[in-house]
């Protein structure tokens, strides 16, 4: 594999993860006595806890493609979407919760994030 098509490679990693992550970044890394890597970059939480999760193999093709995996896993678009929502949502009921505010003033709220949990689950598949 020539440094071209890594670069090639990451630079459409790169822009796939854009569509689901803001702090998109990703980089191929060659280290002294280590095997070939890809650090992909993005939210924390999304990718990583800490907003960054690495993807090592025995050679630069197992590595891309354990990262590309992980980045077309990620949900994408109006899934990204949803899925913002409903973390933001989240925070907020368990800060007003954390806050004292009255149980009877969050069940909209608790309900809403309900619907937006059931439209995030893959649909149920029949046997």
């Amino acid at each position: 594999m020539t440094f071209e098509e890594i670069q090639a490679q990451v630079c459409e990693m790169k822009s796939l993860l854009e569509d689901r992550t803001n702090a998109a970044g990703c980089e191929f890394r060659v280290h002294h006595n280590a095997r070939p890597s890809v650090a992909v970059y993005g939210d924390a939480g999304v990718v990583g806890d800490h907003g960054v999760k690495y993807f090592g193999a025995d050679d630069p093709e197992g590595a891309l493609q354990r990262a590309r995996a992980f980045i077309m896993s990620l949900p994408g678009g109006d899934k990204r979407a949803l899925h913002k929502y409903q973390m933001d949502l989240a925070h907020a009921l368990d800060e007003a919760a954390e806050s004292g505010v009255d149980e009877t003033y969050l069940k909209g709220a608790r309900s809403s994030l309900s619907v937006a949990s059931e439209a995030l689950l893959p649909a149920p598949v029949d046997a």
